[in-house]
This record gives structure tokens, sequence and C-alpha cells, in this order.
């Protein structure tokens, strides 16, 4: 659930558009093949009471985090990661996870800072969920359909 904390009286409303960033992000059982749906950027929207939008007013400071508790300690991981990208506008932010995942981080997120005039005036935290397939079937999900074949053990092998 994404957590929206105000820290100034402004009478405006942060929104995540819809549709915008992912949520969660499916690993292989292997911990692998990070399969998430990174095709639009987050994008933080402000308007006013009137739900006029007014996020020209503003700026925006876009981080990732993460940590995992082990050892009776909580430790910082970074499995996510921002990507540069000059076509973005100042509200959006588009983000890279990593190539494995051991299944031991249990927060990760995006965070955008909303500021006007230097100060500070809401937090939005965004949590990535990480999970591994633990009982997917690659290669039949990978599979096409244009062939059957039958093995010397009488079971089905299935080609692409």
């Amino acid at each position: 659930m994404i957590s929206i904390t105000y820290l100034s009286n402004e009478d405006i409303e942060c929104q995540l558009k819809n549709n915008s960033g992912f949520y969660e992000i499916e690993y292989s059982s292997s911990g692998i093949n990070p399969k998430y749906d990174n095709t639009f950027p987050f994008q933080v929207n402000i308007v006013n009471s009137k739900q006029e939008e007014i996020t020209d007013n503003y700026s925006f400071s876009w981080f990732t985090g993460g940590s995992y508790y082990m050892n009776n300690k909580w430790n910082l991981t970074h499995l996510l990661s921002l990507i540069s990208n000059s076509n973005l506008t100042k509200n959006q932010c588009q983000v890279n996870v990593a190539s494995s995942y051991k299944d031991a981080s249990v927060n990760n997120a995006v965070l955008c800072g909303v500021s006007k005039d230097n100060i500070q005036i809401a937090s939005i935290h965004i949590p990535i969920y990480f999970y591994l397939n633990r009982y997917s079937l690659f290669n039949l999900n990978e599979w096409n359909g244009n062939s059957t074949q039958i093995n010397e053990n009488g079971g089905f092998i299935f080609s692409p």
C-alpha cells in the first residue's frame, strides 16, 4: 500500500498516476530472470482542492531503498536503482531492478520527496514486492504449442 505523509498545511493532494510504475517483481525459482512491467514510469501529480493539477509549482526528489533483517540487525540493500532518462519530466521516475534475488530482502521501495521553495511538504513511499516463483513451470510457460514429443519413458516433452 502506498503511503503519503504530508509535512505541511498546504491544501494539496499528491497522487500517483494510475498504471504508472510497478509494484511487484517475480524472479524464477533460482532467483534470476526478473519479470516486471517498467513500461510506464512512476509519476506523481499534485492537485489543489479544486482538483486542478499544479505539479509544475513543485520539485521532486526520487530515491530507492531497501533492507533485510539478519543477525539481529537491519542491513541496507540495493535491489532497486534509478534509471537516468532525459525524456522524463521532473515528476517521473524510472527504476531498474537487480538481476538476481536471494529471497532475503523484506522491504524495498521507491521514495519521492515533494518540495516547494526548498521546503519538503510531502513524502511518498511506494513499496515494491520481490518474490520467487518457487513452483514455476518455466519450460511449460515458454512452450509455444507447436511441438509435443513422447520420450522413451512415455512422458511428454514440450519443445518450442
